[in-house]
């Protein structure tokens, strides 16, 4: 990506391929073949959206399968063995199934995350990053706008 002038790069996130700079927010997806670009400058993004989920279910079927082997292993040895393969199935799913994304819209554009695995304290920080860094701009263009009118003067 180049920069604009006097733009500096603020955050990144690599896997997604996001980038916040001081003066925009740009999106680079590769996949197959194709490049989509989607850039958003700070002066025009209207609002950030952060979700995180968890299923909860597969954590407790596996707790519960791990129970039920250790009892069922005391009388039958092949059903232990079965019980504690679901339970460890039933806790990779939790683990693989948990994640979330991000999105941030313009009145014409959108930047979406794919679901992300990057958790929920670091989504937290790069939006609370965008808005600084969007309230920042804001302060930059009243003082320059406050500037031109008094150099009409």
């Amino acid at each position: 990506m180049d920069l604009l002038p006097y733009e500096q790069e603020i955050d990144k996130l690599k896997r997604e391929q996001v980038v916040l700079t001081t003066h925009r927010l740009r999106l680079t997806r590769t996949s197959h073949g194709s490049v989509s670009v989607t850039s958003i400058m700070l002066e025009n993004l209207c609002s950030a959206e952060c979700k995180y989920h968890s299923n909860i279910a597969w954590l407790i079927a596996g707790v519960f399968f791990l129970i039920a082997s250790v009892i069922a292993g005391i009388q039958v040895d092949t059903m232990g063995f079965y019980g504690i393969a679901l339970a460890v199935f039933c806790l990779l799913a939790y683990i693989l199934t948990r994640g979330g994304y991000m999105a941030f819209r313009s009145a014409g554009a959108r930047i979406e995350t794919i679901k992300t695995n990057i958790g929920i304290d670091r989504m937290l920080s790069f939006i609370d990053k965008v808005e600084a860094a969007q309230n920042r701009r804001y302060f930059i263009n009243a003082d320059n706008s406050v500037m031109e009118k008094v150099s009409r003067y």
